[in-house]
């Protein structure tokens, strides 16, 4: 009997083939493969059969002919997506791909094929450098499309310091990201100057001040525009006044070392008392809100004088009255009692009473003076 058969057309758009390609007899129930053959640098885009996209395969089987077929295959060039992205104000184009970035920040190059990034920045911008797929300072850049890519061009705003510097790095001016927060300090004033505060030159950064370093004033800026600042400052050449208000003055004190306190009338430096270096500390006690804490200040046996001294931040010294304490180690205390008191007992507890007289708990009875 004789085997019926179909025909299959193939057929390919430019720029590749399809094999077999034509009209192409098929028997009854036979399986036909058909390949697609794209030029170089270019891929399969669609295939087509029988009128329905069977999308952008290598190859078609027809399985179990049993009737005509057309298949048809198109293709396109091999190409990958470049995409930019922008932080901050400026503009990215390329020599190919059609990117002006801008309104258009991605397009497609051909794969392996080469192409160039330049950035340009806005007004009171700088080229900071890229990130992503694309590295280094220079604002114009060459990417090997090996793939797709993401890069990302970074401008900046420049901060500058008059009478300053940045922290990190110590120079006077560079370029930030905008919302980014820089630490910065002025520069030491010169003796018999205060620090009165940053003078805005340009721009509209928020300026925080946070402190002290020594006689450094200290402050953060957070970037929003490019901004330049000057350190400005004011002649101060009066003394700090120093005030001792603990231990009170003639206290009778019967442990040492001792804590001693009290206030300043200004910010300042450092303060130490009788050449322990003290803490300076913000005391709500204190008409300028300013105080001062000296911990493990010695004492010796009988009259003692305590004396501060203090440095403010423009160099100008002040010293407090003395103030007069007298020290008696208590009998038994950390600093130790008679040597028969000492053998009375390994671990004694030792009671004072008003009138002088002592009372060893824990072991023999003893006497002080005036019992």
């Amino acid at each position: 009997f004789d085997v019926k058969t179909f025909v299959i057309v193939g057929s390919a758009g430019a720029i590749g083939s399809i094999d077999p390609s034509g009209s192409v007899s098929v028997n009854y129930g036979e399986n036909r493969n058909f390949a697609f053959n794209p030029a170089e640098g270019y891929v399969v885009s669609n295939v087509w059969v029988d009128g329905e996209s069977v999308g952008a395969v290598g190859s078609y089987l027809f399985v179990n002919v049993t009737r005509d077929h057309t298949i048809t295959v198109t293709f396109a060039a091999d190409e990958v997506t470049l995409r930019v992205t922008k932080a901050g104000t400026g503009t990215v184009t390329s020599n190919v791909g059609g990117i002006n970035c801008g309104a258009v920040c991605e397009g497609n190059i051909l794969r392996n094929g080469q192409v160039e990034l330049s950035a340009v920045s806005g007004t009171g911008f700088e080229f900071m450098g890229w990130s992503g797929d694309c590295s280094g300072t220079n604002p114009t850049v060459t990417v090997e499309m090996s793939g797709a890519k993401n890069c990302t061009a970074n401008f900046g705003v420049r901060l500058t310091l008059s009478g300053g510097t940045i922290v990190s790095g110590g120079a006077s001016s560079g370029v930030f990201s905008v919302g980014q927060t820089v630490n910065i300090q002025a520069n030491a004033p010169a003796s018999g100057n205060l620090f009165k505060g940053w003078r805005v030159d340009e721009g509209g950064s928020t300026i925080v001040e946070t402190g002290y370093d020594g006689n450094k004033a200290l402050a953060t800026v957070t970037m929003s525009n490019r901004t330049t600042l000057t350190a400005e400052y004011e002649e101060d050449n009066v003394a700090p006044t120093v005030v001792i208000t603990s231990p009170a003055s003639n206290a009778s004190l019967t442990s040492q070392p001792i804590t001693v306190e009290g206030t300043v009338s200004e910010r300042v430096q450092s303060v130490s008392v009788n050449s322990v270096q003290a803490l300076v500390i913000s005391s709500g006690s204190s008409p300028s809100g300013w105080g001062f804490r000296a911990t493990s200040v010695p004492l010796t046996e009988g009259a003692n004088a305590l004396s501060a001294f203090a440095i403010d931040m423009a160099g100008n010294t002040g010293y407090s009255t003395p103030v007069s304490v007298s020290f008696q180690a208590a009998v038994g205390g950390e600093d130790g009692g008679t040597e028969e008191q000492n053998e009375s007992s390994s671990n004694p507890t030792v009671l004072t009473s008003g009138g002088g007289g002592v009372i060893v708990v824990g072991g023999e009875e003893g006497k002080g003076e005036g019992a």
